[in-house]
């Protein structure tokens, strides 16, 4: 009697088996990480070497690959990054690609991501004209073509501040990037399950990426760190979209929370920094107050457990600690009142602070929190409060909570 080989069973059971093989990557899990390269790589690639036994075992492993997709947008160094040509060109054929091997289905995380930054151009072509000027004009990526051809229910960037205008569509003041130590950031948009939600044509479809109705938003600006080392450190502007997303809510004005816009569709904002500025938290609490239907506030402002890079004397440079505590500590008093205002007057039902997985932390956020979200919110442990209405105290406003 033959054997029976791994190979001939039916290929329901054999994707089965590769669906074990599926992991979470790290430019999914590991987010809250400072923004880098490290998180298009990876140590396991179990998929990728069984695509490599054979033609059945590769069609088999491709729609599993592709469940996670990359796109690398790439530009000639020695010219400005906005030569929409280019871009387009590596779109078309990352889609032709999909569309050879039946893989558009497949996609349902799309990471998008450019290594270049500022400092690897010439100042040929205008770009040492926009650094001067400070405003990195938006450029329109090829989103329409996209999002025409694959509809991922996420989609995550990677790039430097100048070029995550670029890919976004969003003005990002760069007029004081050089003092900042931010090589990237990341920001991801995440919707409903992809039957609520589909863009079939690409002529009906927009070319800003947050024109369209995102419901999860999640920011990673990194490290602050080298700005407080600067003179005035507080009077920088941080190179960041939030400036631009309140530019785009202040022309959706009054018309913010209407159907189709990201201000009325977002029920979720995470934000992580490395000890920000207390104004540029300001901003981060105005973009939520534009968005009538946020269920869910989530911030990390510190380093991460084990990040060390408070010990790193390159990165530290002049700063002085005091400062850093202090700015992280208005930052938690401004959350607060505005946690307050929007469980009361809006729809917040959580708030989370991620500070609170790092045990240091722990007792200065329980002396910040501890009476101040006690009337209207419920502790839930480990840094999440959410809204009970039956806490409130008749009569007891959310003003005067700086």
């Amino acid at each position: 009697m033959s054997s029976t080989q791994l190979g001939d069973l039916p290929e329901e059971i054999l994707d089965s088996i590769i669906s074990h093989l599926d992991i979470t990557p790290r430019s999914v899990d590991s987010l809250n990480e400072e923004p880098s390269p490290d998180l298009i790589s990876s140590e396991i690639q179990d998929l990728k070497s069984l695509s490599l036994i054979s033609h059945s075992w590769r069609r088999l492993t491709l729609p599993w690959l592709f469940k996670y997709a990359r796109l690398e947008v790439m530009a000639d160094a020695s010219v400005p990054f906005c030569n929409s040509i280019e871009a387009k060109s590596h779109v078309l054929s990352f889609i032709k690609f999909l569309k050879l091997q039946s893989l558009l289905q497949s996609v349902t995380s799309l990471f998008v991501y450019t290594l270049l930054r500022p400092r690897e151009w010439s100042s040929e072509g205008g770009s040492s004209k926009q650094a001067t000027e400070g405003q990195a004009g938006p450029f329109t990526m090829s989103w329409p073509l996209l999002l025409s051809s694959i509809n991922p229910d996420s989609i995550t960037i990677l790039a430097c501040p100048r070029l995550m205008s670029h890919l976004t569509g969003l003005t990002v003041d760069i007029s004081c990037a050089w003092a900042f130590d931010m090589e990237y950031h990341i920001v991801r948009l995440q919707h409903l399950p992809r039957s609520n939600t589909s863009y079939p044509d690409q002529r009906t479809l927009k070319t800003n990426l947050f024109d369209y109705p995102w419901t999860h938003l999640f920011l990673n600006e990194g490290s602050f760190l080298k700005a407080y080392s600067t003179y005035e450190y507080f009077l920088k502007t941080t190179p960041s979209l939030i400036q631009g997303l309140s530019a785009l809510a202040r022309d959706k004005q009054p018309d913010v929370s209407t159907q189709g816009s990201i201000f009325s569709s977002l029920v979720s904002i995470q934000y992580t920094g490395i000890f920000p500025f207390y104004n540029h938290t300001g901003d981060i609490i105005t973009l939520a107050e534009n968005c009538p239907n946020l269920e869910q506030l989530m911030v990390q402002l510190a380093p991460s457990a084990g990040s060390g890079i408070m010990d790193d004397k390159n990165r530290m440079v002049k700063a002085d600690t005091n400062d850093l505590w202090s700015e992280w500590d208005t930052s938690y008093s401004l959350i607060i009142h505005a946690v307050r205002h929007l469980g009361q007057s809006r729809k917040l039902k959580e708030f989370r602070c991620l500070d609170y997985a790092v045990t240091g932390y722990r007792d200065s956020l329980n002396g910040k929190f501890g009476d101040k979200l006690n009337t209207g919110w419920r502790n839930g442990g480990q840094g999440v409060w959410r809204r009970d209405k039956s806490l409130d105290v008749d009569g007891e406003s959310d003003e005067g909570w700086v």
